[in-house]
C-alpha cells in the first residue's frame, strides 16, 4: 500500500511513522496512545494522502475528549500544530517538527 505525501511523491505506508507522530502528540499527557491508533484504522487505502491521516488523528483525538479524559485536546492541539508546521515548511528543507519545537523552546 502507497500513501501520498504532501509533496505529491509516493512512498509505502509506515505505521511506524503513525505510531511515531501519536507517541509525540500525547507525550506527557494522561492518555493512552493505543485507544487513537486503533480509531484511524479505517482510513487506510491504498493512495491515500498522509494530510488526510494526520487530519483524522486531530479529530479523533477531538472525538475522544470528555470531562474524564480532557488531555485530548492537547493531543489534538499538537495535532494540529504539526500540521500547519508541515504546510508552512513544505517548500523550506526542514523537516523535523519535533527538533524545531524544542529549539524555539529551548
Amino acid at each position: 500500500m502507497l500513501v501520498e505525501k504532501r509533496d505529491g511523491t509516493t512512498e509505502p505506508f509506515d505505521l511506524a511513522k503513525i505510531k511515531q507522530v501519536i507517541s509525540w502528540g500525547s507525550e506527557g499527557l494522561a492518555v493512552n496512545p493505543l485507544q487513537l491508533e486503533s480509531q484511524i484504522s479505517p482510513i487506510f487505502r491504498d493512495g491515500v494522502e498522509t494530510s488526510s491521516i494526520q487530519e483524522n488523528l486531530i479529530y479523533a483525538a477531538l472525538a475522544m475528549t470528555s470531562a474524564d479524559e480532557p488531555h485530548w485536546s492537547y493531543v489534538a492541539g499538537r495535532l494540529l500544530m504539526m500540521s500547519h508546521w508541515k504546510r508552512t515548511q513544505q517548500r523550506r528543507d526542514s523537516n523535523d517538527f519535533a527538533t524545531f519545537v524544542q529549539d524555539q523552546v529551548a
